[in-house]
């Protein structure tokens, strides 16, 4: 049955396994993570719903690891991380969590 679930969610997209995870985010946590890493209120945490998929995200939001936090990254993004990674066609979380701390 879990199998089954697991198609449901992907959509018949391409499979990617951040896909068969359940978020465990709350309201609660965001609001600890927004005070711990000193993001602004001016941007939007968002809790992800149950059709939200990691892969395919809504425009204008980004999937991110507290990992990357805990390395360094910040928000808003540094001005050059944004064009940059557009350019090379990479996702935030394709990077390895050690370059957000430079």
């Amino acid at each position: 049955m879990a199998d089954m679930e697991m198609v449901n969610r992907a959509r018949g997209r391409p499979v990617f396994t951040v896909d068969y995870l359940t978020s465990v985010v709350t309201p609660k946590y965001l609001e600890s993570l927004r005070e711990e890493f000193q993001i602004s209120n001016d941007i939007d945490l968002v809790v992800p719903s149950l059709d939200d998929l990691p892969s395919r995200l809504p425009p204008s939001h980004v999937t991110l690891s507290v990992e990357f936090f805990q390395a360094g990254l910040r928000l808003p993004f540094h001005s050059f991380l944004r064009p940059m990674l557009w350019r090379h066609n990479i996702a935030l979380m394709q990077l390895n969590a050690n370059a957000y701390g430079y």
